[in-house]
């Protein structure tokens, strides 16, 4: 890939909304514990260029339930 532009062979820009559902009803949330394991992943974690995921943290849902972005 040269540029943002650029993508693999067989692969198209899409919106982010046709490919997750983003601030989705958090009906199925309110019940999970604090305690609860959470899958987190930082934007900075996230490469600029390929959006390749580099890491994700498994976190206590208490520490991510407010402040950040939502989305399955």
């Amino acid at each position: 890939m040269e540029n943002k532009q650029d993508l693999p062979a067989g692969w198209k820009w899409v919106k982010l909304g046709e490919v997750c559902e983003i601030n989705p009803s958090r009906r199925k949330i309110f019940g999970r514990s604090p305690d609860a394991l959470t899958s987190f992943i930082p934007m900075e974690s996230v490469d600029e260029v390929s959006g390749k995921i580099s890491k994700v943290f498994i976190v206590p849902y208490s520490k991510v339930a407010k402040g950040y972005t939502y989305f399955e």
